[in-house]
């Protein structure tokens, strides 16, 4: 894949993943659950009665809106303690400025 076409298309799916989910849209009406697998889709939104399940489908997902004071947040402080500034700096020597080991 030349590098334009795999540019043009990273843009592509950028773009739609910055797209919300809206309320109704073209899933609308395709709803389904799969009881064997516990796995189902509800207006276009992949979900699970089974709690593990649920949490490994949303895990991935950003949150919406306003996060606060993000660096409170137990995973921020967890990877925190993991990772130090050196680390980052060996780790992404090659990041933009703006992204650093302490607003990252």
């Amino acid at each position: 894949m030349t590098r334009s076409l795999f540019i043009s298309a990273l843009a592509i799916v950028a773009d739609q993943a910055t797209a919300a989910i809206v309320k109704d849209g073209i899933w609308t009406g395709w709803d389904w659950y799969d009881s064997a697998n516990n796995f189902g889709i509800k207006n276009g939104v992949p979900y699970s009665t089974d709690l593990t399940k649920q949490r490994t489908i949303t895990a991935p997902l950003t949150k919406d809106g306003d996060l606060g004071d993000y660096l409170s947040m137990k995973n921020v402080q967890m990877v925190d303690s993991l990772i130090t500034s050196s680390d980052w700096d060996r780790a992404f020597p090659y990041a933009n400025p703006v992204y650093t080991h302490d607003n990252s």
